[in-house]
């Protein structure tokens, strides 16, 4: 019988009567070769481990000389700590032993299970697995949606019809639903998987809103590795991952691909307008986010310089992670220009000036953040620059990661609508028909079709009943003349 004491497991030897320590070290080996499957209960290791692993028993015989050790002793310290001992290379795997160049493996060569040998660091590791959902998680709303899906206040995102999960719409399109997504009032039939241009979506009523909220691009330009990784790891719990290997699978992942997409080229930003204003308060503020929002802007607003170099470093570093083919050197103005624009939602998400007139400042509990109109100029940007480019010559753009456990929908396209089609066709008829009746009646002015001898026949016929109408009105005129001299 044994129990476990402070310095390892006690073992009673009922033959003598009396108690013998077993080391804590000779304890981890017996429990690490079992993990490896190459513990023998007579000689401690199987094969080749027998004689080169040290099993830390006084049995043994020279035993210390033994290039190779399972798990690492510690001594009990001056202040009393008791006599350990834990696995060599835990950090890894458990059993793994040190090998040449400071690196870990087996003794006998092999990988223990669920481990692959990498031949790059010359090490066992355990394969990274990938960080997906379930694919009836997938239609759900994602944490990232609000800032990383285009026009999402107004409904637009990811959507299960009929199995299928069909991708949000691109940007300035909606996709064509029969009741108006802020108003609910129903407006004709739906028709989900297709996408519309805001120009032509309910009479045209959202055209010229933005993408996205202020807020919204607070969050698209300020994500960076390695936070973005460990937040995206813990707004999902129910991810398969594990330990040291979490973050790691995450930044591989949709880490990589969110980012993608929120270092897309920005667009120079201005106050909501009135509609905009209604969506972005009903469904992306929230005070967690203003909360987070504001404190990066009020970091810029204090210390700009230190804010703009600070960025200009996590941005480099947050490029090379995602693509390290990518000199982030020479795009030093791609990135500059996204802390412009920055700077620009900063000022029209928490400033009250007669311009803005935001209460999200209030909201919170926090003073408006204005800046000087100097730092919210407006940057040179173009639809696709250097940046963009390059991220988008790299596999896996953003929404991939959905697509692969659940295919979205091939006919979710920008469709024109018949009624452009027929107010167009009529607008060309009416056009050619304006030209052609035009076009008559100048010739007909000019020509006049009826011939001279007709004209002149025409114009005798009038002569006449004109002479025959003023001779019977002369009569009727000398009739009553001579009543009157009468």
């Amino acid at each position: 019988m044994s129990s476990l004491g402070t310095t390892g497991y006690t073992v009673l030897n009922e033959d003598a009567d009396m108690y013998s320590v077993i080391r804590p070290a000779e304890v981890c080996s017996i429990e690490t070769a079992k993990s490896l499957g190459i513990f023998d209960k007579t000689h401690y290791y199987k094969g080749e481990s027998r004689k080169n692993v040290r099993t830390f028993s006084p049995a043994t015989q020279r035993d210390a000389q033994r290039p190779f050790s399972f798990c690492k002793e510690s001594a009990p310290g001056a202040l009393g700590e008791d006599e350990a001992a834990r696995p060599m290379c835990s950090l890894i795997a458990p059993g793994l032993i040190p090998k040449r160049g400071n690196t870990c493996g087996r003794p006998d060569g092999e990988c223990p299970p669920g481990f692959t040998y990498d031949n790059r660091t010359k090490s066992c590791k355990k394969p990274i697995r990938a960080v997906k959902q379930k694919r009836e998680q997938h239609c759900s709303k994602q944490w990232h949606d609000w800032f990383t899906i285009p026009n999402f206040g107004l409904k637009n995102g990811y959507e299960m019809v009929n199995g299928q999960c069909l991708e949000p719409c691109p940007e300035n399109t909606l996709p064509i639903r029969g009741k108006d997504p802020i108003t609910n009032e129903v407006r004709g039939s739906d028709s989900i998987k297709q996408c519309v241009d805001k120009i032509e979506y309910i009479g045209g009523k959202y055209q010229g809103e933005p993408d996205f909220c202020n807020l919204s691009w607070i969050k698209r330009l300020s994500v960076k590795m390695p936070s973005l990784g460990e937040e995206h790891v813990s707004k999902y719990p129910l991810f398969a991952v594990s330990g040291s290997q979490a973050l790691e699978q995450a930044a591989n992942e949709g880490v990589n691909d969110i980012l993608k997409e929120t270092l897309r080229s920005p667009e120079n930003l201005a106050p909501h307008p009135e509609i905009t204003e209604g969506v972005c308060a009903k469904n992306v503020d929230t005070p967690e986010r203003l909360q987070e929002a504001y404190a990066i802007c009020k970091n810029i607003q204090q210390n700009t310089s230190q804010a703009q170099s600070k960025y200009i470093e996590d941005m480099s570093r947050t490029l090379k992670m995602v693509n390290n083919n990518i000199n982030p050197q020479q795009l030093r103005t791609d990135i500059l220009n996204r802390f412009q624009v920055l700077k620009q939602a900063c000022h029209y998400t928490f400033c009250d000036d007669t311009v803005s007139q935001s209460e999200r400042a209030k909201l919170i509990g926090k003073e408006p953040i204005c800046l000087p109109k100097s730092e919210i100029q407006r940057a040179a940007l173009s639809s696709r620059d250097p940046l963009t480019s390059q991220l988008s010559s790299v596999p896996g753009d953003y929404p991939d990661q959905y697509t692969e456990s659940a295919p979205a929908a091939q006919d979710r396209k920008v469709v024109q609508t018949f009624t452009k089609r027929i107010v167009n066709a009529l607008l060309y008829l009416l056009t050619y028909l304006c030209i052609f009746m035009g076009v008559y009646y100048i010739i007909d002015g000019i020509l006049d079709f009826k011939s001279f001898p007709g004209t002149q026949g025409y114009a005798a016929e009038i002569y006449a009943a004109t002479k025959m109408k003023m001779a019977t009105d002369q009569k009727s005129v000398n009739a009553v003349v001579n009543a009157a001299k009468k």
